[in-house]
């Protein structure tokens, strides 16, 4: 039995549906073989096979375990489930350019992976040669592995690292950033900031009024001049409250 599955993905993966149903057809894949389908949001599907849009997940495991072959997407998750099996797979990335997905992060993964020796087909050639002549292949560490791996490392450094008077100043610093953007809020709610909107909403203007264009600029440039002067203060200030807590700790 060959399973073929694409995730749960918004996107069709419609092309490799097309790939799988030339496959029946030139008899690559045996007619007498069974064929099972997981086809998520596709909307054109391959004749003369199983077809499902979601399988029941004790269902799916135990299809993963009795397939002869599986031929899958190159998702993380896909990868992840597949790592911990020894059943031959193939990936077939799904790519931005055919509107498989929202990006080729996909194809990104499946160049990474094909340097550590996972099948990938990135053609219906590929697919058909691996069909003919699945192997199996062995993938040391699953993404999700790379992802505890990272996480750890984090927890690891930042618990090495913690000091409450350093996370007490970067409290004060957000305090202090939110503070500065209610004033400018405040500003544009002003006689001022009212003043600009009025030059620049005039109804019986028929071009751009440059006037409030050279207003509002000259206010934004005054405004990022305080801005800096701001930020650079409260960079002093950080910098003298760490002084103070590193000379009362010592």
């Amino acid at each position: 039995m060959i399973l073929v599955t694409v995730g749960t993905e918004q996107y069709p993966f419609n092309r490799l549906m097309e790939w799988i149903d030339s496959l029946i057809k030139l008899n690559i894949i045996s007619p007498e073989e069974k064929v099972i389908v997981q086809y998520g949001s596709c909307t054109r599907l391959p004749k003369n096979v199983e077809a499902y849009s979601m399988l029941p997940q004790t269902e799916f495991q135990d299809l993963i375990q009795n397939a002869r072959l599986i031929i899958a997407h190159c998702g993380e998750g896909t990868i992840d489930l597949l790592a911990t099996l020894k059943v031959p797979f193939i990936l077939v990335p799904r790519s931005h350019n055919f509107g498989e997905h929202i990006d080729n992060h996909q194809l990104e993964l499946a160049a990474a992976l094909k340097v550590k020796g996972i099948c990938i087909a990135k053609s219906k050639q590929e697919l058909a040669s691996f069909v003919s002549n699945p192997h199996l292949t062995n993938l040391e560490k699953a993404p999700t592995d790379y992802y505890h791996d990272i996480c750890n490392t984090l927890n690891q450094r930042f618990q090495d690292n913690y000091q409450p008077h350093l996370v007490r100043s970067r409290r004060q610093f957000s305090s202090s950033i939110k503070l500065f953007f209610f004033l400018i809020g405040c500003y544009y709610k002003s006689d001022i900031g009212k003043k600009a909107n009025h030059l620049s909403l005039q109804k019986d203007a028929k071009w751009v009024n440059f006037d409030a264009i050279n207003f509002r600029v000259k206010t934004m440039i005054f405004l990022l001049g305080y801005a800096e002067k701001f930020f650079w203060m409260l960079m002093l200030l950080r910098r003298c409250n760490r002084s103070l807590c590193i000379l009362q700790s010592s």
